[in-house]
């Protein structure tokens, strides 16, 4: 009996040891769930002798079982977020409208145009059309690249005209985007029949660890820029401490899109929570604002953890123009906004707007194309008049 006990401790020691599945010990989650489609379609020119639509080599006819397989593809943008570790497919058919709403639905019309598939289109054109007995098993065929294969197997029908979507009536062709006929002459004798097999693909992985980089601070040096006037600024970068190894960066910097050449297409290796400093120059553009932009992304790893923050841009207006001293015009209105009132005859109540039109600005050079103002000074008495300065910020040819 003792013998017995020891044996059965251990086993379970043994058992113990045995090292969990990479997906149970890393946490796999459920990525993506999405609705597919399988068409299965057979022709026949004369209703007798039916082609070899899946190119085997045999005739695809009513009455035959089928084995296909479809190949699917995991969004590239999550591809590098996620190592994926299988796929699962819930095949009804006919789907649910739980599963199609909690799967998104299908973002694509059964044309081939982008657009939301209605739940009532889906489940006519697509539940409604099944072959007999499918099945459905799936596989992940290549991780790396993020595809799947679902193989069906299924009966067609003996008689397609009660069971199957007939491809040469007008408005099925028209549903499924379908143009050229396979045959160069129409006859109504012949026939092309199509079953369509509905499922829920499931995806599981596990998120990839991703380090964060980031642009923490653009600084141009200057609030206002002068035409030709040389300007030094600094930019800072960093990758955040939630990676636990150096990460190599390129970083870019551009003004108004040309790159600043003493930062941009700089290849930069990070340690976690380090932040390097560099510094550039610019020069201001008569006239004309200056947009800088810099961004940081991964240089030998595929991914970054948040994107919103690799990137910075900010604009510095040109200086502006005094234009001096302008007079604001007013305009009383009734409370109700019903009656204007003449000059100088504003009540207590009404409504009153003061409007500035300073003077248009004398550009050094060209014509004057468009101009703002970017700041004004109110200065105002005990009584009227009110005098006003105002800076522009114009723009010319």
């Amino acid at each position: 009996m003792k013998k017995g006990i020891s044996t059965l401790v251990l086993l379970s020691f043994l058992l113990s040891l045995v090292p969990l599945p990479v997906h149970a010990a890393e946490k796999e989650q459920l990525i993506k769930q999405e609705v597919i489609l399988a068409y299965f379609d057979i022709w026949s020119q004369d209703g007798i002798k039916w082609d070899d639509t899946n190119n085997d080599g045999k005739p695809d006819k009513p009455g035959d079982r089928k084995t296909e397989t479809f190949p699917y593809f995991f969004p590239e943008e999550l591809l590098s977020q996620y190592t994926l570790t299988r796929v699962e497919v819930i095949e009804p058919p006919p789907v649910t409208r739980e599963w199609y709403e909690k799967a998104g639905g299908r973002p694509y019309l059964l044309n081939g145009e982008k657009g939301e598939l209605p739940w009532d289109d889906f489940n006519y054109w697509c539940n409604g059309w099944p072959p007999q007995n499918p099945r459905a098993s799936a596989r992940l065929a290549d991780p790396e690249r993020g595809k799947a294969e679902v193989t069906w197997s299924f009966t067609l029908h003996e008689n397609p005209r009660k069971w199957a979507l007939d491809l040469t009536d007008g408005t099925v062709r028209r549903v499924f985007g379908l143009k050229d006929p396979p045959y160069p002459v129409w006859t109504e004798e012949n026939q092309g029949w199509r079953w369509v097999m509905p499922a829920v693909l499931l995806w599981y992985g596990i998120p990839k660890k991703l380090p964060d980089l980031y642009v923490a601070d653009l600084d141009p040096g200057t609030e206002e820029t002068q035409g030709g006037e040389t300007y030094t600024g600094t930019v800072v970068f960093g990758l955040k401490d939630t990676y636990d190894k150096p990460v190599k960066a390129r970083l870019s910097l551009t003004h108004n899109g040309y790159p600043i050449t003493s930062v941009n297409g700089k290849i930069e290796t990070f340690e976690p929570g380090e932040e390097k400093e560099f510094e550039f120059e610019f020069t201001g553009i008569e006239g004309e604002p200056s947009t800088l932009y810099a961004k940081i992304e991964p240089y030998d790893i595929e991914g970054d953890a948040d994107w919103e923050d690799n990137e910075m841009e900010i604009t510095i207006d040109p200086a502006g123009v005094d234009t001096g001293t302008s007079r604001l015009t007013f305009q009383a209105v009734s409370q109700n906004r019903k009656i204007t009132r003449p000059e100088n005859t504003a009540k207590w109540t009404d409504w009153v707007t003061a409007t500035l039109r300073p003077k248009k600005p004398t550009p050094p050079r060209g014509t004057i194309v468009s101009w703002h103002i970017t700041s004004a000074t109110l200065t105002y008495p005990k009584n009227i008049p009110i005098s006003c300065t105002a800076t522009l910020c114009p723009r010319w040819v």
